[in-house]
């Protein structure tokens, strides 16, 4: 199955219906490590395991190890999770100095320009899509007060309508300007080597890692924008929901182990974002048959050692108050995962890992293709593709002894 782009949305791909609302972050399991108590003690587990495995010099958490992982945060240290996961942080600031705004670019030039600054700045894949409001949280999380806030659009109420710049009330409601009506969507590669080690402290230090450049990318990527005389929302995990931005900016699909699959860096992958009002020309959603391949592959779910990941099919209504309602997905039991991240003492990766996307999507497509004669068959070879993905860690291998 070749690469189609679609005249189509997240939205409208996964049957949008009238049981969903727009996400609040306070649901969200990181930011639950805040009020959560059962949460906190997931993760005060999670944090004493590390600790003891790396004291047993447990394979993958040996005090080298720790070391490296120590060393991926060296650069944000304690700011990390916020400039992560809560809005206008020193790192994700939604206003910065701008500069005198040039009318009258042309669109196709900016946006090829925009999206080779991105990639230069550290992004390995960019992509440009409509800002489905949706998408934005109904809410963000204000660490200061443990409470949660409205985030409106300058439109929705008569007293916003002069509000121009991303505006903090003092009511703590976040505005976003109505002409904030695009998101630059990035994606980061996790390193395979170091993934082929999870569920250990290896590829844990290697997200982190990750997130830090994130944090670099698209703080710098902002400011270029405000440089233009625009206005630019930079954002990890804050503010709105990765995944369906990065399905409207043409990024992948959804598999079935929740993860946004990309045709030539499978599942191997971080996502930031830009919201902004440059004007820019949209990408649009792709399809290259994730959808098929996963109904039939269900090798992450039989390899989740915590049983998160669904073997049937896909459904409207997630799990528990961690997810959302009114859209059609294969539904993670994200508590079962975070239990388990709580007892290996990382953040697992697994499901990652074992994704046979990883080969690359030739490989899948080579697949895909012989399904037109025997689907039975492939049915069933894919779901015993146990050795064809990366390996999963091998306590007997030296992460750093191999070149």
């Amino acid at each position: 199955m070749r690469i189609q782009r679609l005249n189509t949305s997240a939205a409208e791909l996964h049957e949008i219906d009238q049981n969903y609302s727009r996400y609040n972050q306070k649901h969200n399991i990181f930011i639950r490590l805040f009020w959560d108590e059962e949460i906190k003690r997931l993760e005060h587990a999670r944090q004493k395991n590390a600790e003891q495995y790396s004291k047993d010099n447990k394979p993958g958490y040996s005090k080298f190890d720790k070391a490296f992982l120590a060393g991926t945060m060296n650069f944000m240290r304690e700011k990390i999770v916020q400039n992560i996961h809560i809005c206008d942080q020193e790192f994700n600031a939604w206003n910065g100095e701008k500069g005198t705004k040039e009318e009258g670019m042309d669109i196709f030039t900016l946006t090829k320009a925009i999206k080779k600054a991105a990639k230069m700045y550290g992004a390995c894949a960019v992509g440009i899509a409509p800002l489905d409001r949706r998408w934005v949280y109904s809410h963000w999380y204000d660490l200061q007060t443990r409470q949660s806030y409205p985030i409106q659009f300058s439109d929705e109420a008569p007293e916003y309508n002069r509000i121009q710049e991303p505006t903090l009330l003092e009511n703590k409601v976040r505005v976003i300007p109505a002409s904030m009506k695009t998101a630059i969507v990035m994606l980061f590669e996790m390193d395979p080597g170091c993934l082929k080690y999870s569920p250990t402290l290896l590829p844990y230090a290697n997200g982190r890692f990750v997130y830090s450049e994130m944090c670099l990318t698209t703080n710098s990527l902002a400011g270029l924008i405000r440089e233009l005389g625009y206005n630019a929302i930079p954002s990890v995990n804050c503010t709105a929901l990765n995944i369906p931005l990065a399905i409207d900016a043409g990024l992948g699909q959804i598999g079935r182990n929740g993860k946004l699959i990309n045709p030539y860096l499978g599942t191997r992958i971080r996502i930031a974002k830009v919201i902004t009002d440059l004007p820019l020309d949209c990408d649009q959603p792709i399809d290259f048959g994730v959808n098929e391949f996963c109904e039939a592959c269900r090798k992450c779910a039989r390899k989740c050692p915590a049983g998160a990941i669904p073997s049937d099919s896909k459904v409207c209504s997630g799990m528990d108050e961690l997810s959302n309602d009114g859209y059609l997905r294969w539904a993670i039991d994200h508590k079962k995962c975070f239990c388990y991240w709580s007892e290996c003492g990382t953040n697992c990766n697994i499901c990652i890992t074992v994704c046979s996307y990883n080969r690359g999507y030739k490989w899948t497509k080579s697949i895909l293709n012989s399904s037109k004669e025997s689907s039975t068959l492939v049915d069933n070879l894919l779901d015993s593709l146990d050795d064809c993905g990366p390996d999963v860690f091998d306590p007997e291998a030296s992460f750093w002894l191999n070149s």
